[in-house]
């Protein structure tokens, strides 16, 4: 055990008594909004804040908020916290969140990008906090869901999404930031994206155009309770999105943000955290400053009630200790082009099975194993790209709902199907030979796909009542094998598949992946170009894990604990048998 990580340990061990240092390998910082900039104005506040929070964890950044809602801060205030922070050697960035004063069915509104009324509000909110910071984010909200008569009129026989994608495209590159950068030549303009990644076009949110025209991004990475909130948004996708947006913008994804909010669990809040740093992010951002530490009036004195914070020192804590010895992401790679949507955030439910995925709007021309879910229809050379990377002797796993959406367009020129729109049960499993047959708890409900037999073969089947239906589809084209992959109806289905044909579609979607994983759903994997990797079990109970190294005689080194994993050789693999605990990661290096 070198003596970086021997000291790590030792922090964790101690983590009551030591104060915290700065981390290696991220900066944490929390975005104060702009109630929480007026509270800040207080210095007694402030002071009482924050010295309760760098007490237990270390702060690189600030980022002080000066609009919300109507709500403008006044200048002495922002500048009298800003020079606090500063003065405790804390850097400080200005924040915007463009929203306007009144609610729309429930929701906050946004401002209208058609009206010169908002146009000018927010040019001046801009110039305001450009002159006051040289590094400037705008919140997640900077997007339009107005629907007034102007925007009506304006859009004319456009759709929502033409009309909002160009309209803020225009607004971005002509107005915010020659506005912002005639403020403050030295200013770095940033947008944070939220997760709703599938949807950005809805609202005009031009994740091409717009990570163009600024000069870096952020990304929201608050997946919060996947079941009881409005987006469903899966666990993985705390990694898989910062994933998606490094490429967007390689180099210029500064970081992810986590909220703490809608969860039943701290663990909740942790794994959000920790996801976001195992996708590598640089920086993260904790929201917000009242929202992770809060007071209490006690009558004689108030005390500070801590929450989030002790949480997310143990989880960076941890995460420092071994973010450096990790290599650059990746996975099954898989594409999404712009502004596309379709089988929504299916991605994190594969991740949620274990299948490392590198999400990118790129077509991976160099990759051997390419995914595409049915949000690569709106590639309008999709077909073309399809088959050339087949006749370059590649892989490609293509979605039943991809398939449906290409079955008039040509596809059956590459594999010969028919998905058709009857739904069936499946609730046993097997392989191609049927050598075991796995049953699931609850039946799972499919598209029934018709194939014609001998061009195309069943890889992994489902069956019921008598009959037998294609899961992983199989054929071939020139030099390269295609697959069709099964989405059942509803996508979080895929977790009730039994840990053994789960393994089997593993063993195909991760051919050129040098791990694979023999666990139930709810344990992912995580790999890395140097041999890396982590699992990490999102399930309540001890689970038993199997991981597939595929090379003989390989060693497995536990880098939290320092010893060697005992392997085996089966199928010309070393297969390394091991448990992992409730809501943890573990992490290992092959030698």
């Amino acid at each position: 055990m070198n003596l970086s990580r021997t000291l790590c340990l030792l922090m964790l061990f101690v983590f009551a008594v030591v104060l915290p240092a700065q981390y290696q390998n991220f900066d944490v910082a929390i975005y104060c909004t702009v109630h929480d900039v007026d509270r800040l104005s207080d210095l007694d506040v402030a002071e009482q804040k924050f010295n309760a929070i760098s007490s237990m964890l270390p702060v690189d950044k600030v980022y002080l908020e000066t609009f919300r809602g109507m709500t403008q801060i006044e200048k002495e205030k922002i500048q009298r916290v800003k020079d606090f922070f500063e003065e405790r050697g804390v850097e400080t960035a200005g924040g915007i969140t463009p929203t306007g004063d009144v609610r729309i069915a429930g929701h906050m509104a946004q401002l209208c990008y058609s009206t010169q009324k908002h146009r000018q509000l927010l040019k001046d909110v801009v110039v305001f906090t450009a002159g006051l910071f040289d590094e400037v984010i705008l919140d997640d909200f900077y997007f339009t869901n107005c629907k007034c008569e102007t925007c009506i009129e304006k859009k004319g026989d456009r759709s929502w999404v033409d009309y909002r994608l160009k309209l803020k495209e225009e607004y971005s590159k002509n107005v915010l930031l020659p506005a912002a950068r005639k403020a403050n030549p030295n200013v770095s303009m940033v947008i944070k994206y939220p997760n709703w990644y599938e949807e950005f076009q809805f609202t005009g949110y031009n994740l091409e155009k717009e990570s163009e025209a600024f000069d870096a991004i952020h990304t929201g990475t608050e997946t919060r309770d996947p079941s009881y909130t409005h987006q469903n948004l899966q666990p993985y996708q705390s990694y898989s999105i910062m994933r998606y947006l490094e490429h967007v913008k390689p180099g210029r994804n500064n970081g992810g943000w986590v909220d703490e909010y809608s969860r039943r669990s701290l663990d909740r809040y942790k794994e959000q955290l920790a996801l976001t740093l195992y996708a590598k992010a640089r920086e993260i951002i904790l929201f917000h400053f009242d929202s992770i530490i809060r007071t209490v009036d006690c009558g004689d004195s108030s005390r500070i009630l801590m929450n989030v914070v002790p949480e997310a020192r143990k989880v960076f804590d941890k995460a420092d200790c071994f973010l450096g010895e990790l290599g650059d992401p990746v996975g099954l790679a898989a594409y999404k082009p712009y502004h596309s949507s379709g089988e929504k955030y299916l991605h994190s439910y594969l991740g949620m099975i274990g299948i490392p995925i590198e999400l990118s709007p790129r077509f991976p021309e160099h990759r051997d194993v390419v995914f595409l879910a049915e949000s690569a229809k709106y590639d309008q050379d999709i077909l073309a790209k399809m088959k050339a990377h087949l006749s370059d002797g590649g892989t490609l796993i293509m979605t039943s709902g991809l398939f449906q959406a290409l079955e008039d367009k040509g596809v059956q020129d590459i594999i010969q199907a028919d998905v058709t729109d009857r739904t069936l049960p499946v609730s046993r499993f097997s392989d191609m030979n049927f050598r075991d047959v796995y049953s699931s708890a609850q039946p799972v409900y499919i598209p029934r796909i018709d194939y014609p037999n001998n061009d195309t073969w069943k890889e992994v089947v489902g069956m019921h009542s008598g009959n037998s239906f294609p899961l992983l589809l199989k054929s071939n084209y020139k030099s390269g094998l295609v697959y069709i992959l099964t989405v059942p109806n509803n996508y979080s289905d895929f977790y009730n598949y039994p840990r053994e044909a789960l393994g089997m579609l593993r063993r195909f979607m991760l051919n050129d992946m040098p791990v694979t994983l023999d666990a139930p759903s709810g344990v992912s994997l995580f790999l890395y170009d140097n041999n890396t990797l982590i699992v990490h079990s999102f399930l309540s109970h001890n689970t038993r894990v199997g991981i597939q190294v595929k090379s003989r005689d390989a060693e497995l080194v536990d880098v939290m604990g320092g010893r060697n994993l005992r392997g085996a050789e089966r199928w010309g693999r070393t297969v390394f048998d091991t448990f992992i605990a409730p809501h943890t990661s573990r992490v290992f290096t092959i030698k």
